[in-house]
């Protein structure tokens, strides 16, 4: 896992999208031996899909058709 998620690429996913794409990355990280800058971007990765659960957990509830 050395792709680089950025935040912009994340936006428009759902939060299981979102969740799934977490779990993901931490996995890679967990049992794969990266080099020191393949770690770092997973970390980066990692804290882009946080802060985008996050603004997706506070944004209020659109209802179609309202």
């Amino acid at each position: 896992m050395a792709q680089y998620i950025a935040s912009a690429d994340l936006e428009f996913l759902s939060e299981y999208e979102l969740r799934s794409t977490f779990s993901r990355v931490s996995g890679d990280l967990a049992t794969a031996r990266q080099a020191a800058a393949e770690t770092a971007t997973a970390y980066a990765s990692l804290r882009n899909i946080e802060r985008a659960l996050t603004r997706k957990a506070a944004a209020p509830l659109v209802r179609p058709g309202r």
